[in-house]
């Protein structure tokens, strides 16, 4: 009968233990759920800062809508600014996975750009690759966005990936475009138009489901500005405008180059050839080569935090 009696004292007390246990990791569960659903938005991937819209005009009439995002607490401040580009093609608010307010709010550009800057992520109009209606876009962001009473116009930096890495830099270092930076970081970017025709003009023949984007960066391109590039004089001069080599040797804006070194959609020679050339003309950018396969080696601006972290470290010492 002892036996027996401890034998069911042991049952009832591993009973209550089993209880007290789940009820402790069902609390814990709660706990946890609270404070991570409590943490600010930004760690969470989704915006976190104070964000708007502001729109402005390009010549032929369309109205842009690009997106701001000001750090917490910068009320009443005068800040840096970025003018942020998209990659992609223009007007990609009809595709928002690669529009400006979703670019904006990538918990990484938050942690980061957004966490210091008022960040201006812009929209632009292009018919095809290297439309002057790009620049005019970028040009008519920039105006816009100096005029706000929070950006100091005389710290500013353009930030570009891919397409807008492309735009990023010749905004930048071309007189022409009249956009004041004093710095520029290319992630991903394409540096010269014809290497940029020549090697989709390969690649969409090889890749077929690529065809509709002949149009818009071979076939296209080459109906509107003349092919072969040197053709005649015309031709010459629409792709030495749409190269950064031909406007880094004379150019002293501090350029940071991020690039995988296995991009499969922009390649790595776009990036050597811009440090080549800077080179040639006694000139030093700032490269960093991303190895890798993750994404194509391209979209580096997703879960890669060393690629922000540099573009932090170059804007907080040129800006």
């Amino acid at each position: 009968p002892v036996q027996g009696k401890e034998k069911e004292r042991r049952t009832t007390v591993n009973i209550l233990l089993n209880g007290a246990s789940r009820f402790f990791a069902t609390a814990v569960a709660a706990v946890l759920f609270f404070a991570l659903t409590s943490l600010p938005a930004v760690a969470m991937g989704k915006d976190a800062q104070n964000i708007s819209a502001l729109e402005y005009r390009i010549s032929d009439g369309t109205v842009l809508k690009g997106w701001v995002s000001v750090p917490p607490g910068s009320k009443g401040k005068k800040l840096p600014g970025i003018i942020l580009i998209h990659g992609g093609s223009s007007l990609s608010d009809k595709n928002e996975k690669f529009g400006p307010k979703h670019f904006l709010e990538m918990k990484e550009v938050q942690r980061s750009i957004g966490s210091k800057y008022a960040v201006f992520s812009v929209e632009y109009k292009s018919n095809y690759f290297g439309d002057a209606l790009e620049f005019e876009s970028i040009t008519a962001a920039y105006r816009k966005f100096i005029s706000e009473p929070y950006v100091d116009s005389d710290r500013l930096a353009t930030v570009g990936i891919s397409h807008g890495g492309f735009l990023a830099l010749l905004s930048a270092l071309d007189p022409a475009n009249g956009v004041r930076a004093k710095a520029v970081a290319d992630i991903s970017g394409v540096v010269d138009l014809e290497m940029h025709v020549r090697f989709y003009e390969k690649k969409i023949k090889e890749e077929p489901k690529l065809a509709n984007y002949d149009k818009y960066a071979v076939s296209g391109v080459k109906k509107e500005l003349g092919w072969p590039p040197d053709r005649d004089s015309a031709t010459r001069e629409n792709y030495r405008k749409r190269s950064a080599l031909s406007f880094v040797g004379s150019s002293n804006i501090p350029i940071l180059v991020v690039h995988g070194e296995r991009d499969k959609f922009v390649p790595f020679e776009h990036a050597t050839a811009l440090n080549k050339e800077a080179e040639k003309h006694g000139k030093k950018i700032q490269f960093k080569p991303v190895g890798g396969w993750l994404k194509g080696n391209h979209f580096l601006i997703a879960g890669n935090d060393s690629v922000w972290e540099a573009v932090m470290e170059f804007l907080e010492k040129n800006i």
